[in-house]
């Protein structure tokens, strides 16, 4: 069964997206994607062909809609018509089945005049941040809604094709110091009397449980970073962290093979003494 096929039968139930109930019993992960619908309706919209995949009253498929946002479900009970009806289900004949009393309680439907259907499916696409129209994929939408910086200088030390995926995260934590050492632990400290002094590497019990001793100045640490530190060309680098981050640094965008061999090298005896 297909997560796209479970989330159909047994999360949406043949209603839309939109129209799925927050309720108190659901999952961690079930809740934040309901939370995301405010935003998420801004940008996607429906392409209109034939009209039998866009909700009529969740999706936006006109400037003016969705119509969920001004028509309430009891009105629409009320004139004969059912949530999770189809603009192929209320659009007919090349006109609209809605009496001349809602014309009147909701005027801006006359600007609806103008659609027309075509024998062609509905599509869905991303109206993107900056007003461009986008085919609707899990990259676009993510590279639309992220908050981006400038690249890091070490960007390419971390990730790059030949990289072991769970030891590029681990290199990742390394460099911004979100291992939980010692010295990151103290800071969480409510109490703010933990003595960082007291505190020792718990490997060989004399530096500091630090980002900085741990996997390179440790006397077990570098025990096994001397024996493979020939493989990555380091060995005239001192053992310390920030000696050898700066020297793949300077060669992080290198796609010579020592080079790369020297990141991959890197990354797992610190992986594994962690």
């Amino acid at each position: 069964m297909t997560n796209q096929f479970w989330i159909h039968s047994y999360r949406l139930r043949g209603r839309s997206f939109c129209d799925i109930p927050m309720r108190s019993n659901v999952t961690w992960t079930w809740r934040k994607l309901l939370s995301l619908r405010p935003m998420v309706q801004q940008h996607l919209w429906i392409k209109i062909g034939d009209g039998k995949l866009a909700s009529m009253w969740f999706d936006k498929w006109d400037a003016i809609f969705p119509l969920s946002s001004f028509i309430t479900p009891r009105a629409i009970a009320n004139a004969g018509f059912t949530l999770n009806a189809k603009v192929a289900d209320v659009f007919r004949h090349g006109e609209w089945e809605w009496s001349d009393q809602w014309l009147t309680r909701y005027p801006i439907l006359h600007n609806m005049q103008h659609i027309n259907l075509w024998p062609m499916n509905d599509r869905v696409v991303w109206q993107s941040s900056a007003g461009k129209e986008l085919v609707y994929s899990t990259f676009n939408v993510w590279d639309d809604i992220r908050v981006t910086q400038n690249e890091v200088q070490w960007a390419a030390l971390v990730w790059f094709p030949q990289a072991i995926p769970r030891h590029s995260f681990f290199i990742w934590l390394l460099i911004n110091k979100k291992l939980k050492t010692q010295d990151v632990m103290a800071t969480w400290s409510a109490s703010g009397n933990m003595n960082f002094n007291l505190m020792c590497c718990s490997l060989c019990s004399v530096g500091p449980g630090s980002h900085e001793h741990l996997f390179f100045e440790c006397s077990y640490g570098s025990q096994v970073w001397n024996g493979i530190k020939d493989m990555a060309g380091l060995t005239s680098v001192v053992n310390s962290w920030d000696m050898i981050f700066g020297h793949l640094v300077q060669v992080a965008n290198s796609m010579n093979a020592r080079h790369v061999i020297s990141k991959l090298v890197v990354s797992v005896p610190g992986y594994f003494v962690w």
